[in-house]
């Protein structure tokens, strides 16, 4: 009786130690994957700030030239004539 109990206590510790490294295979393949997402997360907020800043940026109308109007070539052969 004996031997048959400790053949399958054996075999429980055998599968547990195999069950314990699939999922400690498991979870580093999560950590990877998590790792990944996490990173290219970040990259995205980080480029829609950016984007965002640049688009929201407050303009110096100081600084801006405007263009002026063309005048029309008989306007300008009145004035020059």
């Amino acid at each position: 009786m004996r031997v048959k109990e400790s053949s399958e206590i054996s075999q429980l510790q055998q599968e547990n130690a195999q069950l314990r490294q699939s999922l400690d295979d498991h979870q580093s393949a999560i950590e990877l994957i998590m790792s990944r997402y996490r990173s290219r997360v970040s990259r995205l907020v980080a480029a829609n700030r950016r984007q965002r800043a640049q688009y929201e940026a407050p303009v110096d109308h100081s600084q801006v030239v405007h263009p002026l109007p063309s005048t029309p070539s008989s306007v300008r052969e009145n004035v020059c004539n």
